[in-house]
């Protein structure tokens, strides 16, 4: 039944999820990132005061400190994308419309960021394709779905209309962050 279909569907791409880590992120390349951050900002300063060297002392401060920066930053970023991609991504296997999901990764696989700003850019042109795709799925997602599978599909056709209205949009905006 399709009630069945959507709760195999749920528990697939849950466990997968899951497994991964990626609902929380990833733990290990946090604490990783992390810890050469800390390291750099003790280690570095400490060579200087090894050599007896103000100077270097001071060199040492500047890069431990930028290197404390960029890895807390790094890693905090990092991990809160990985979490928020695997909502967008449960949110879209829940719209039940495949060339949506398929349409997303091929996306988020040929748009993937150099830096920040190139980032926010995909974000939004994926949260902009996911509202539209969500506006019009409303009346088309129950007409593709009788075209591919006659009258017995416009059940799936309206459930992935209706909840796609809302979950693509969702989808969308979490792929910003």
């Amino acid at each position: 039944t399709i009630a069945e279909d959507y709760k195999n569907r749920i528990k697939l791409e849950g466990v997968k999820i899951v497994g991964s880590s990626s609902i929380i992120g990833s733990p290990v390349g946090l604490a990783q990132t992390l810890y050469s951050g800390v390291r750099d900002f003790i280690v570095l300063p400490g060579r200087g005061i090894k050599q007896k060297s103000p100077k270097l002392f001071m060199v040492g401060v500047g890069q431990g400190t930028a290197s404390l920066c960029k890895n807390t930053v790094a890693g905090t970023f990092g991990a809160a994308h990985l979490v928020t991609g695997a909502f967008a991504k449960i949110f879209s296997v829940l719209t039940a419309d495949e060339d949506f999901v398929n349409e997303r990764e091929r996306k988020m696989i040929a748009q993937r960021p150099r830096h920040l700003v190139d980032g926010v850019g995909s974000g939004f042109t994926q949260f902009y394709f996911s509202v539209f795709d969500g506006a019009i799925g409303v009346v088309y997602q129950p007409y593709k779905c009788v075209r591919k599978d006659g009258i017995k599909g416009i059940f799936k056709g309206i459930y992935s209309g209706v909840f796609g209205t809302f979950l693509k949009p969702a989808s969308g905006a979490l792929d910003i962050l």
